[in-house]
């Protein structure tokens, strides 16, 4: 999943990432992305639960731990769909920080159907 996450943060930082950060920001958030190693996973049977380790089966959602960007203005977090270890698509989401808390500024969607 972390790898994931570095590949949209590349291939925004080829489109829009150039629009919102400089070069030396996109740097940070790309390293931020290669040191985010926690993440967690919901799993879906008669009830969703949080389980820290990788099911084999069932529907389940990983989730990246949140990035802020280095002014902690931005913050961006990945969720990967999945279904018996088979990967069912992605959404990508950018926030911007504001006087009322968090808008979401962008989103991107990849889902298999």
């Amino acid at each position: 999943m972390i790898g994931i996450l570095i590949t949209t943060l590349i291939y925004l930082k080829k489109r829009d990432l150039k629009k919102l950060f400089n070069d030396k920001e996109q740097e940070y958030l790309y390293q931020q992305a290669i040191n985010n190693g926690e993440k967690r996973f919901l799993k879906f049977n008669d009830n969703v639960s949080i389980i820290r380790t990788f099911p084999e089966t069932g529907i389940y959602f990983t989730i990246s731990s949140i990035i802020y960007s280095s002014d902690g203005q931005y913050a961006f977090l990945y969720v990967g769909v999945f279904q018996d270890l088979d990967y069912f698509g992605k959404t990508f989401l950018i926030f911007k920080k504001d006087s009322k808390g968090w808008d979401q500024i962008y989103i991107e969607k990849d889902i298999i159907l």
